[in-house]
């Protein structure tokens, strides 16, 4: 019974180690130019990290290796996505080294963190930000992959970049200078 207790507490953390294999199908369906390939993965992507979220919850099947492959699989997906765009001159490059800049300050800050001790966790800043990223990834896949849509991408991306500083603004004045559980 303890074996399944363990596989079933671990299922959030399975399905991380799924989204993160996703960024690679991701990324080989957008360099054959299969946008909405490219989409399905996106999607699945998203859903599943919705699902992991729900059951780690739900369950109480929270764990401090899915705390860390969580958010890992969130931005390895969102920085290929933009890696993509980059690279068939969809978006302009300042948009990757900006968020390329801010996702590796939050996982330095992360770890820095979480060797003190504190738990850093998303807040409302930051799921408007995945959010938006989200709308942001899904519009430019779909103004690519249907000739003539009207290109609304530019207004989210730039919603996405502003919530993104903002959520980073955020959480640098929640937790720099926090107590740390040994203090």
């Amino acid at each position: 019974m303890k074996n399944k207790d363990n596989f079933l507490r671990n299922i959030p953390n399975i399905i991380s180690v799924v989204r993160i294999a996703l960024v690679a199908v991701f990324a080989a369906f957008f360099t054959q130019e299969k946008y909405l390939h490219s989409l399905v993965v996106y999607a699945l992507a998203f859903l599943s990290d919705v699902l992991d979220g729900f059951l780690a919850r739900r369950f109480n099947w929270i764990t401090s290796v899915g705390k860390l492959l969580d958010p890992l699989a969130d931005k390895l997906m969102l920085i290929t996505a933009l890696v993509c765009f980059l690279t068939k001159g969809i978006i302009p490059p300042w948009v990757l080294l900006l968020m390329g800049s801010k996702e590796i300050m939050m996982c330095i800050c992360g770890i820095i963190f979480y060797k003190r001790g504190v738990v850093v966790e998303s807040d409302i800043t930051g799921k408007v930000s995945t959010g938006l990223w989200t709308l942001t990834v899904v519009a430019l896949l779909l103004q690519n992959a249907i000739p003539g849509l009207s290109p609304v991408s530019g207004v989210i991306m730039f919603c996405a970049v502003a919530s993104s500083v903002f959520a980073l603004v955020n959480y640098a004045v929640r937790y720099f200078g926090k107590k740390t559980s040994a203090e």
